[in-house]
C-alpha cells in the first residue's frame, strides 16, 4: 500500500501508525465465518433468504456519530453505499457532485456506508480513510451484492440513531450522478409525509430464470408480482419514514432485492407513499451537463465520466432548450 501521509511530521504519524494498528487488531481478532452469520451466531446460505427475520444485530465497525451535530438543521444527508474495496468511487464522488458537502454552513451531509470485507489489509485502508475523511459508517456484516438489504437496513438503523436532524435522506448508489442543487429544488416545493422519492416500478415480476443475476426462486417470494418500489439506484426518504420502514424491516422475512424489500415491502407495511420523479431514472443518460439541465440521477457512469460531467456542470457548458 502507497504511503498517505508523507507530510505529516514523525511524532504525529507514529500516533496515527498506533491506532491504526490497534484497530487493525481489533478488527482481525474479531471470530467471523466467512461464510455467512449474524452477530447472534445463526448461520445463513448465500441463496436462500426466505426464512431469516432481520433482527440485525450487527454492531458498528466506524459510527460517526457527530456527522449530523450541528446547530443548524441538516436538509439533506446523501447516504452513498459502496463496496469496501471502492476507494476510487468514494473519493470521486467526494471531489465532484458530493463536494457541496465542503461548502461553508452547508445543510447538506454525506456519509459512504459499506460493511466488512474481511480482509484485514484493505479495513486497515478503510480506517486510514476513515480517519482522514470522516465520513465513513460501517457495520460488521458481511458485504456483497446479496447484502444489499442488509445494508440498506443498516442505513435506516443509523439514521434512526446518529442523524434524525436530518429532513431528507438520499440513499445512492457508487455508479451514480446526482445534480444535488436540481434534487434540493425538487425537495423545497415538497410537502410529503412519509414518503419515499424516486422512479417507481410498477407490475415487476419475480425473474424465475436461474441463469438470471436477479433469480428469485418461489421459496424467496412466492407471488406473481413485486409490490410497487422505487429503484434502489437513487431514492429520497422523509425523516419521517425511516422508523417506519425500520420497524417493518425487523417484522417481515428478509429478502435480498434492496429496493423492492426497503421500498416495496417494508414500504408497504409501514404505509409509506411513494411520490414518483422523470428526473430519476435507473438508466444511463448521456454523460454530460446537458442531461442534467433539469435531472437529477443517471446510472451507470464510470468515474471518468463523473468527472466530465462534474466539469461541464461548472464550466457552465451551453445546453439545447431541449437537454436535461
Amino acid at each position: 500500500m502507497k504511503p498517505r501521509f508523507a507530510c505529516f511530521t514523525i511524532p504525529l504519524s507514529i500516533v496515527f501508525l498506533s491506532f491504526v494498528v490497534y484497530m487493525s487488531m481489533r478488527y482481525t481478532g474479531r471470530k467471523y465465518d466467512v461464510k455467512g452469520t449474524f452477530s447472534n451466531g445463526k448461520r445463513f446460505p448465500d441463496m436462500d433468504y426466505s426464512f431469516i427475520s432481520n433482527e440485525h444485530n450487527f454492531q458498528y465497525l466506524i459510527s460517526e456519530p457527530k456527522t449530523c451535530q450541528q446547530e443548524d438543521s441538516i436538509f439533506l444527508l446523501v447516504v452513498v453505499c459502496v463496496s469496501p474495496a471502492n476507494t476510487l468511487q468514494r473519493q470521486t464522488i467526494r471531489e465532484t457532485w458530493g463536494s457541496i458537502v465542503r461548502e461553508e454552513n452547508s445543510f447538506v451531509k454525506l456519509v459512504f456506508l459499506l460493511g466488512n470485507p474481511h480482509n484485514a489489509s484493505l479495513q486497515t485502508e478503510i480506517l486510514i480513510e476513515s480517519a482522514q475523511h470522516q465520513d465513513i459508517v460501517q457495520e460488521d456484516f458481511i458485504d456483497s451484492y446479496r447484502n444489499l438489504s442488509i445494508k440498506s437496513v443498516s442505513l435506516l438503523k443509523w439514521v434512526a440513531q446518529f442523524c434524525k436532524e436530518a429532513k431528507y435522506i438520499l440513499k445512492v448508489d457508487d455508479d451514480m450522478f446526482i445534480h444535488i442543487p436540481n434534487l434540493i429544488s425538487i425537495l423545497r416545493t415538497l410537502v410529503p409525509y412519509k414518503a419515499v422519492l424516486g422512479c417507481q416500478n410498477i407490475g415487476a415480476s419475480p425473474i424465475r430464470d436461474p441463469s438470471s443475476k436477479w433469480y428469485t426462486s418461489e421459496k424467496e417470494y412466492s407471488k406473481r408480482f413485486y409490490p410497487h418500489y422505487v429503484s434502489g439506484t437513487a431514492y429520497v426518504l422523509t425523516q419521517d419514514s425511516i422508523k417506519p420502514l425500520l420497524n417493518a424491516s425487523q417484522s417481515v422475512a428478509l429478502f435480498w432485492l434492496e429496493d423492492i424489500f426497503i421500498t416495496g415491502i417494508c414500504r408497504r407495511l409501514a404505509k409509506v407513499q411513494i411520490i414518483h420523479r422523470n428526473e430519476f431514472t435507473y438508466l444511463k443518460r448521456d454523460p454530460s451537463a446537458c442531461s442534467f439541465k433539469k435531472a437529477v440521477s443517471g446510472h451507470r457512469y464510470s468515474m471518468s465520466e463523473i468527472r466530465k460531467i462534474w466539469k461541464e456542470i461548472q464550466d457552465n457548458v451551453p445546453c439545447p432548450s431541449k437537454a436535461g
